[in-house]
């Protein structure tokens, strides 16, 4: 891939060239791209389905589908996820399974540890080279995140991190509503042209979406292309993880094309 990389920009920082010039130069040439968590730069997927089960029989539910639990995410009411279980009472079942899978060392996780997809850290290392700010939006609370990003010392990465505790502190809504994307936006100085969102579900893309930048959406987490075109993916990923880095680096024309 030949990216763009800083020493192959015009000299802009040389004597007498107006800082406000340059800053501008700089947020043309450069994007804001903000991640979704889990299930697109994390497969929680293998150990969040084993506690689902763990959960599932130490608590005596229903015959639990996990196909349905994978694919109902942000569609809680159009899904079964536990045989004829009532829909508040699987609402309610499913954010308790949500905030107990949430913590990697919670015991019901019986040691099963998150894992990255294939060419993330490579991709983040470019990514960041070629002078692109990095964030992270993500629905998974603070502590248990921390213990991740720290374990695959991913922090370095991101500029900043909005969270489920965020939904508290900062009095934002969670997804699909813009409003932590929107936040981090104000908070790092972008606009809705120069900002990215990928995700891997239909949540994401929505939220991208209301928050009017440009959405990229991946397949190898919970939602198909279809969910995540139907949520308002612009573009899909659904080959590697580092055909991201292409994209970002070409986002003109993948954007016109798509």
């Amino acid at each position: 891939m030949k990216a763009f990389t800083w020493q192959h920009a015009p000299v802009i920082c040389c004597i007498g060239v107006d800082r406000a010039v340059e800053r501008n130069y700089i947020q043309l040439m450069t994007k804001l791209i903000c991640f979704d968590f889990d299930g697109t730069l994390c497969n929680s997927w293998p150990p969040f389905q084993k506690a689902a089960v763990r959960f599932t029989e130490m608590n005596g539910l229903p015959e639990l589908c996990l196909d349905s639990l994978m694919v109902g995410y942000g569609y809680p009411d159009e899904y079964e996820f536990w045989k004829g279980m009532d829909k508040q009472t699987q609402r309610d079942t499913l954010e308790t399974l949500y905030r107990i899978v949430d913590d990697p060392h919670h015991e019901i996780m019986d040691g099963n540890f998150p894992v990255l997809f294939d060419g993330v850290v490579d991709t983040l290392e470019g990514l960041k080279q070629n002078g692109h700010t990095l964030a992270i939006v993500t629905a998974r609370p603070r502590d248990p995140l921390n213990i991740i990003l720290n374990h695959f010392d991913l922090r370095k990465y991101f500029d900043t991190v909005r969270d489920y505790d965020d939904v508290k502190d900062r009095g934002e809504r969670c997804k699909p509503h813009p409003d932590q994307l929107l936040s981090v936006m104000r908070e790092l100085g972008f606009q809705s042209e120069n900002t990215f969102m990928v995700g891997d579900t239909c949540m994401d893309m929505k939220m991208g979406t209301a928050a009017g930048v440009r959405t990229i959406g991946v397949t190898w987490g919970n939602h198909c292309i279809n969910r995540l075109t139907e949520g308002g993916a612009v573009h899909v990923v659904s080959e590697k993880f580092s055909d991201l880095g292409d994209i970002i680096h070409n986002w003109r024309a993948e954007f016109e094309a798509a």
